[in-house]
C-alpha cells in the first residue's frame, strides 16, 4: 500500500495510524521518509505528553522553511490525556493547509480507547485511518499476500501454504524472510523448492535433515545437526515452524483413525522424504505423545516470540533429544505407550 497515493485518492491531509504492530509501523514511517527524499519535504516530529508545552508546538508549525515548500508533520502519543490546544493544533493543520501531510501516531493497540475518544469523533471525516494491529489467524494469509505482493514476490498456493505454516503466526519474522526471498528470488515465482532452500539457508544442515535423523532414532547424529545448527544462527523460529507443520497432520489423522497413506499427506501438504517421517511418527507414537509434543512446540513458540520467559535453542535441544530417545526405545523394542 502507497499511504501517500491513498491519501491523495481519498483528498486526506492527515493520516491517523494506531496500533504498535512493528512491520505495519516501520512501513508507513519508511514510506514518510522516502516522501521527504523525493520532494525535499521537510519534516517535523512532536511528542505529545501530558505536560508537553504548547506554545513550542505551534511556534515551530508556523515558521516554514527556507528549503522547503511543503512539510510533514508527525505527532506522537501513548497517551490520549495530552493538551487540547495541541488536539486542535492538529484539527486546524489539516483543515488549512493544501500540500502538508499530518501524521497522527497514538502507539497503543487499544483501538476500541481510541475510537471511543473524544479526539477521534472529532477527526473521523478528516483522516484516513491505518491500524498497526498483529493480523488475526482469519487475517494472516490475506496479509501475507499482501506483503509479498509489496516486496515483488509470487507464490504458487502450495508454497504460500507451507511459508504460512512455517512463520507459525509471527508477522514480523514473515515479514523478513519475505525481504530475504525478494533478494533471492525476486520476480520468480517461489515453490516448495524454493521454500525449502529458504530453511536450508546457509547452514551445513538444515531443518529436514535434523528430522530425518531424529526420527530414525540416532541420537548421536541428532546432537551432532542441534551443536551445528546452533553454530550457524539457524532461527529457532523456523525450525520450530517445520515441527509444527510436521507434527499437525499427524494428530490430525490418529484421531480421525484415518489410515496414512502418501495421497493423505500431499492433501495436508507432506511431501517427499517426509512423508516417510511422517509414517513412522504415525506408528512409534500415540495420541498422548503426539498431543504432548504439540503443546511443547507451541510453548517453544510462546518462548521464541519472547511471550513466555525461557531459551528457545535450549527448549528445542531437549525436545528434539527426547522425542529421538523415545523413537530410539521404541525402534529398539524397550519403549512401550
Amino acid at each position: 500500500m502507497n499511504i501517500i497515493e491513498e491519501l491523495n485518492n481519498k483528498n486526506k491531509k492527515l493520516l491517523t495510524l494506531v496500533g504498535q504492530e512493528a512491520v505495519i509501523v516501520n512501513d508507513i514511517y519508511n514510506q514518510i521518509h522516502l516522501q521527504r527524499k523525493l520532494q525535499e519535504v521537510e519534516i517535523k516530529k512532536f511528542k505529545l505528553e501530558k505536560n508537553t508545552d504548547y506554545t513550542h508546538i505551534k511556534s515551530d508549525t508556523q515558521n516554514t522553511s527556507l528549503f522547503s515548500h511543503k512539510s510533514i508533520y508527525i505527532f506522537s502519543t501513548s497517551n490520549l490525556n495530552y493538551a487540547r490546544e495541541a488536539k486542535d493544533l492538529i484539527i486546524e493543520l489539516t483543515k488549512n493547509t493544501n500540500d502538508d501531510i499530518i501524521l497522527f501516531h497514538y502507539d497503543k493497540d487499544d483501538i476500541k480507547a481510541f475510537k471511543n475518544s473524544k479526539f477521534y469523533n472529532e477527526i473521523r471525516d478528516l483522516s484516513y485511518d491505518v491500524f498497526a494491529l498483529q493480523p488475526a489467524p482469519y487475517q494472516f494469509k490475506n496479509a501475507i499476500q499482501a506483503r509479498a505482493k509489496l516486496h515483488n514476490i509470487s507464490f504458487d498456493s502450495k508454497a504460500l501454504d507451507l511459508f504460512i505454516t512455517l512463520i507459525d503466526g509471527n508477522f514480523t519474522f514473515a515479514e523478513n524472510e519475505l525481504k530475504r526471498l525478494n533478494l533471492i528470488y525476486g520476480g520468480e515465482k517461489i515453490g516448495l523448492k524454493e521454500i525449502a532452500e529458504m530453511i536450508s539457508g546457509n547452514a551445513k544442515y538444515d531443518g529436514f535433515v535434523l528430522l530425518d535423523q531424529c526420527i530414525a532414532g540416532k541420537i548421536k547424529e541428532t546432537k551432532k545437526i542441534l551443536g551445528s545448527l546452533r553454530e550457524d544462527n539457524y532461527d529457532p523460529i523456523m525450525l520450530n515452524g517445520l515441527l509444527s507443520w510436521f507434527f499437525k497432520p499427524i494428530i490430525k489423522m490418529k484421531l480421525d483413525a484415518v489410515d496414512i497413506s502418501a495421497k493423505k499427506l500431499e492433501d495436508y501438504r507432506v511431501y517427499g522424504q517426509s512423508q516417510e517421517n511422517s509414517k513412522n511418527l504415525y506408528k512409534y507414537l500415540s495420541v498422548k505423545q503426539i498431543e504432548a509434543c504439540l503443546l511443547r512446540i507451541t510453548e517453544i513458540d510462546l518462548i521464541s516470540k519472547g511471550i513466555k520467559f525461557g531459551d528457545a535453542w535450549n527448549e528445542l535441544e531437549k525436545f528434539i533429544l527426547g522425542l529421538c530417545r523415545i523413537i530410539y526405545r521404541k525402534k529398539a523394542g524397550k519403549y512401550e505407550y
